[in-house]
């Protein structure tokens, strides 16, 4: 799936929750921006440390999908930000 960055700006726990089977999400749900630090990432940005943060946020499911699908998302992200002239990203592993 594909988020719009300000969708994750205004993020609440109110508005969010998070399961995972392989890991405690208590703190994700309590602040959701622990999952991807856009906070820390803007930092950068204003400091010039980084170009700019791009608008789009990509989410994939992972316990469950096939490895076949997996790679078919890598793929059509990686085509998407190719396309965007992204030149770095940022992962965030659960």
């Amino acid at each position: 799936m594909k988020y719009r960055i300000a969708e994750l700006d205004a993020l609440s726990a109110d508005r969010f929750t998070s399961v995972h089977g392989g890991f405690d999400t208590t703190e994700i749900r309590r602040d959701p921006r622990r999952i991807v630090p856009l906070d820390v990432v803007r930092e950068l940005e204003r400091e010039g440390r980084i170009g700019h943060v791009h608008e789009d946020l990509y989410v994939t499911m992972g316990n469950v999908a096939p490895v076949a699908r997996a790679r078919q998302f890598g793929r059509e992200i990686a085509e998407d930000l190719r396309k965007e002239g992204i030149e770095a990203v940022l992962l965030s592993a659960t």
